[in-house]
């Protein structure tokens, strides 16, 4: 919609169109956000269990644990560009 639309309607239908397109873009990022969380968690958990099985000098159950842990990782860096690229970078190197 350009301004040319936006001066054709009510003001107060204008104003209410903005806000609601601006809130929906809004409630899009956080609803991301908690998904890369919910998918770097699952690494994260995957890496936990690959330190206990080192500290546990099981190194066999520990080697897959990390490769899956890094399939994680990448994968939300993949999918979610944007998402805390310090922490993802810090796991993944």
């Amino acid at each position: 919609m350009t301004r040319r639309h936006l001066k054709l309607l009510p003001a107060g239908c204008a104003f209410a169109l903005l806000t609601a397109l601006a809130s929906i873009g809004a409630a899009a990022a956080p609803a991301d956000s908690g998904a890369a969380r919910a998918e770097w968690m699952t690494g994260f958990v995957k890496l936990e269990a690959a330190d206990k099985a080192v500290a546990e000098n099981n190194m066999m159950a520990a080697l897959p644990l990390y490769k899956e842990a890094l399939a994680i990782f990448e994968e939300v860096r993949r999918r979610h560009p944007q998402w805390n690229p310090s922490l993802l970078n810090y796991r993944i190197n």
